[in-house]
């Protein structure tokens, strides 16, 4: 009903609501052709008055269609335009985005330089003018979580939970899936179901949240003792047809150490490799040579795992894999140089022991401590082998 040359502002207005709602929706096909098609109006608008609001816009778009450096490098733009015109609001949702980005390819001290800008901004500002801060908190919770800062992870996850019912309410799974993943490494299991149970209870997630949320589930039923897979075939059902690349290579990952066939479970993570690397996805691209570590050992393959593992440790000193506790890959590589008799094993057990304690002495809040060493199974494994093999090496 409405041409663009005709109501050019209103045509754009209304383009913009489809493709956000599209994205919601994980309809990327249609979003990424109607972006496409969109771009020369945004590029215009990205050299007028408007042009950080813009910037932070497309930037999310692209974001969300797996077009992650592109999207960064609008986010950039949209800091730089912020500061030029005055406008601390919106810088700080263009770092809050940039932080986001950098923690969906694996780069969490890329990510926590951006967040800790907007967090100083925010606090910075009057409060009767900060922007809302649930979001901020949430994603600085959660790089802390995975960086092993759990001491500044649980207030600011409290925080963003607290607060993201009047803020963002239709981002309340995200918040409680990510609280309920920092109590599951500390081995607070009650508190992780509590907050589990009440991401379900919320109406109109958005199915990337979803999965995600079933995803942190599954690993706390595995913790827990109990059946995992059923948590992953609910993420599984819960992709769109026409959703980006990555939601399934995340659930894909998860499944894999569940399939029965480990020659058939190689290949398709070996597939989410090779994607994730073209996409420079490249926390995902770790949680792969994780997976193939393990993998390969069931097969008995002990040089492929190996080299798996040894892939995997050089990966992790520069990136964080997605949707995985930092032990599980010290854990995942120790078995699979141990069983290929490689002496860096005793290397990389040290490591994670000397770790662990280091975190529990001086990241994890007290309350928590004998939980995160006792009833974290990844530590509890972590810390019997060290006991056994590198006491016994002395």
């Amino acid at each position: 009903l409405i041409e663009r040359e005709q109501e050019p502002e209103l045509y754009a207005m209304l383009e913009h609501e489809i493709i956000g709602s599209l994205l919601w929706l994980e309809n990327s096909t249609e979003a990424n052709a109607l972006l496409d098609a969109a771009m020369p109006h945004y590029e215009r608008l990205m050299e007028s008055s408007r042009a950080d609001e813009i910037c932070v816009n497309v930037g999310v778009f692209l974001g969300q269609l797996d077009r992650r450096e592109d999207s960064a490098r609008l986010y950039a733009k949209a800091i730089e335009h912020s500061i030029r015109l005055g406008n601390t609001a919106n810088q700080i949702i263009a770092l809050v985005n940039l932080g986001a980005n950098r923690i969906a390819v694996g780069r969490t001290g890329e990510a926590l330089d951006a967040l800790l800008g907007a967090w100083r901004l925010l606090n910075a500002m009057d409060p009767a003018d900060r922007p809302p801060n649930a979001n901020a908190a949430k994603m600085l919770g959660g790089v802390y979580r995975d960086r092993g800062d759990y001491s500044q992870a649980v207030p600011l996850l409290e925080q963003a939970v607290a607060s993201g019912e009047t803020q963002h309410p239709l981002f309340m799974v995200s918040f409680l899936t990510a609280q309920g993943r920092t109590y599951s490494q500390l081995g607070q299991f009650a508190r992780a179901r509590q907050c589990f149970e009440a991401a379900r209870a919320r109406p109109l997630p958005a199915p990337r949240f979803v999965i995600a949320a079933r995803i942190a589930e599954a690993w706390l039923a595995w913790a827990m003792g109990k059946p995992a897979p059923a948590l992953l075939d609910d993420a599984l059902a819960h992709i769109p047809a026409r959703s980006r690349a990555s939601l399934g290579m995340d659930v894909t990952l998860a499944q894999a150490p569940y399939m029965d066939d480990a020659r058939k479970a190689c290949e398709r993570v070996k597939q989410v490799r090779s994607e994730a690397r073209h996409k420079q996805l490249f926390g995902t691209v770790l949680g792969a040579e994780v997976r193939l570590a393990q993998l390969y050992l069931r097969r008995n393959m002990r040089a492929q795992a190996a080299g798996h593992a040894r892939a995997a440790m050089a990966m992790a000193r520069s990136f964080t894999a997605d949707d995985m506790y930092v032990g599980e890959v010290w854990l995942a590589s120790y078995h699979a140089l141990r069983a290929a008799e490689d002496d860096e094993a005793r290397q990389v057990l040290a490591q994670a022991v000397a770790w662990i304690r280091k975190t529990a002495e001086t990241t994890v809040p007290a309350e928590f401590r004998d939980s995160f060493l006792d009833r974290n199974p990844v530590n509890l494994e972590l810390l019997r082998l060290g006991a056994r093999e590198l006491v016994a090496a002395r």
